[in-house]
């Protein structure tokens, strides 16, 4: 059965507007198309994590955000939201942990949802209609973990979709594939894993031994989905069949992953060194950032044209109180 909640709004933040055809849009406060964004979690003494802007080419890079001038403290992974700006999952922001958003003018970081369920999110969606769909992987504050949720932009209500024994296991990344369905990592099961967010409903998508420790998962428009694993980079074809893109060589616990819904190179962070690895569609390996660049690069996203393929919908600041 789904379950409701729903948070106080204080005020809109933005309005986005956007299409599934049309130009495309001058990306927000300096960021291009192609340009690599990377959630950087650091602590030493302290935080000292960053949201780092790489352009293709690795050779500008640019501090969009730092914990020591912003609320940015345990980034778990970084979306583009489907006005342009960033969305940042951090369970440690105060004062309760939550999701942060970047302002597409200025870059800025403020808390958008907080406190409850939603402290621990750890992947980021959107359905047709713009709300998000949100996994929670972490208990964090009480907050119950594995489960995925829906959260209205223009009212705030959280639905809870399906809960670990329900069917979303421990519920990581999750991307939008196709209506009202998702495609998610089950990190317990070791299983690629599909739900209807319409009716709660899950199935296996790819289960594979070669699919052990699922760190990140991504879908291009075309259907082709990427799974990375802590061992190798693995892709699922539209007509079902899976394989191993790459492994070894330059990844060193790869734990994040990237790529354009376009195509091209696929970006994977490494845990282990801190490198950021460019991999081409056929496997070939080279550092967009080189080892001990960045720290513990969580999450990584490649900003599109500005509009993502959305309907147009509104977005609520939210408190960090909600009622039952």
């Amino acid at each position: 059965m789904l379950r409701l909640k729903r948070f106080w709004m204080l005020s809109v933040l933005a309005i986005v507007t956007s299409a599934a055809v049309g130009p495309a849009l001058a990306a927000p406060f300096g960021l291009d198309p192609g340009d690599v964004i990377v959630a950087d979690y650091y602590y030493l003494g302290g935080y000292h994590s960053k949201l780092l802007r790489v352009d293709p080419s690795g050779s500008a890079i640019t501090t969009l955000a730092a914990s020591e001038t912003s609320i940015l403290r345990e980034p778990d992974c970084v979306v583009q939201d489907t006005d342009g700006s960033l969305l940042v999952p951090d369970g440690q922001a105060p004062p309760n942990g939550g999701l942060l958003r970047s302002s597409p003018s200025s870059g800025s970081l403020s808390l958008l949802l907080s406190g409850g369920d939603l402290s621990g999110t750890g992947g980021v969606a959107f359905d047709a209609g713009g709300d998000l769909i949100l996994t929670n992987p972490f208990a964090i504050g009480g907050a119950t973990p594995g489960a995925i949720y829906r959260v209205n932009r223009g009212t705030g209500a959280e639905q809870r979709i399906a809960a670990a024994d329900q069917g979303a296991g421990y519920a990581r990344r999750i991307v939008a594939e196709s209506g009202s369905n998702f495609l998610f990592i089950d990190s317990y099961d070791h299983r690629l894993r599909r739900i209807d967010a319409a009716s709660g409903a899950t199935s296996i998508v790819a289960d594979d031994p070669r699919l052990q420790d699922p760190q990140d998962v991504a879908r291009l428009d075309d259907g082709t989905v990427y799974v990375l694993t802590i061992a190798r980079l693995m892709r699922l074809t539209p007509d079902g069949v899976l394989s191993v893109v790459t492994s070894s060589a330059l990844f060193n616990h790869p734990i994040s992953m990237a790529v354009s819904r376009h195509g091209g190179p696929i970006y994977v962070g490494n845990f282990g060194d801190g490198a950021v690895v460019r991999v081409s569609p056929t496997g070939a390996q080279s550092y967009l950032l080189s080892p001990g660049t960045a720290h513990v690069p969580y999450g990584l996203a490649v900003i599109e044209e500005a509009a993502l393929p959305v309907s147009p919908t509104t977005w609520g600041k939210l408190k960090d109180q909600y009622r039952h």
